[in-house]
């Protein structure tokens, strides 16, 4: 006796679609399984830093968005602190040392609360 499909039960290759579902459900379901077929992380080994007398002292300048970003945690820390600093704001060490003061004050007041 002959099956008729439909048109919509039948892939390119004229098997049952159910069928080849399955069969594609199978295939990959075995390959998540299979540790062979997946792709293999690559190791990455650390390397020890040089010894200090042989590490080179590098500069670092801080840009105009760097010190911006030092303004506007600083700015947030002080009005939760309820206090601000009194050094400089436009000069990047200065302003990261009033923001290093304001965050100190602020867990100051965050632990009485606390």
């Amino acid at each position: 006796m002959h099956t008729r499909f439909s048109g919509a039960q039948q892939s390119c290759f004229g098997h049952n679609l159910g069928q080849r579902k399955l069969a594609l459900l199978t295939y990959s379901v075995r390959r998540q399984c299979n540790p062979v077929s997946r792709p293999l992380s690559l190791v990455v080994k650390a390397q020890a830093s040089p010894p200090e007398e042989q590490q080179e002292e590098v500069g670092y300048k801080d840009t105009w968005s760097d010190v911006q970003f030092i303004n506007l945690c600083r700015r947030a820390y002080g009005n939760l602190a309820g206090w601000q600093s009194s050094k400089d704001w436009n000069d990047g060490e200065t302003t990261y040392q009033g923001m290093l003061e304001v965050s100190r004050a602020l867990m100051k007041v965050i632990h009485a609360v606390c």
